[in-house]
């Protein structure tokens, strides 16, 4: 829902589903193809309705509320 959703307000989202690898090797693949913001869903989002979101270059990832990450890629303040 989240890739779909940021897909229709305007950004390009490359979603990896490969299974069988680490979190750390998806991350370092991003990295290498120059993605410039992760944003992670993982077991706990359905729960807290949070998210694991951080720009490339800059520490550490932050956790945001689902609906504001449109405003987070946006270049808006949100929490």
């Amino acid at each position: 829902a989240l890739f779909r959703a940021l897909s229709l307000q305007g950004h390009e989202v490359l979603y990896d589903d490969r299974q069988g690898l680490r979190a750390g090797e998806k991350f370092k693949d991003a990295d290498l193809i120059g993605v410039s913001t992760r944003i992670v869903v993982n077991e706990q989002t359905p729960q807290t309705g949070e998210v694991e979101i951080k720009r490339r270059g800059e520490a550490p990832a932050a956790r945001i509320r689902l609906e504001g990450c449109h405003d987070f890629l946006a270049g808006n303040a949100c929490s």
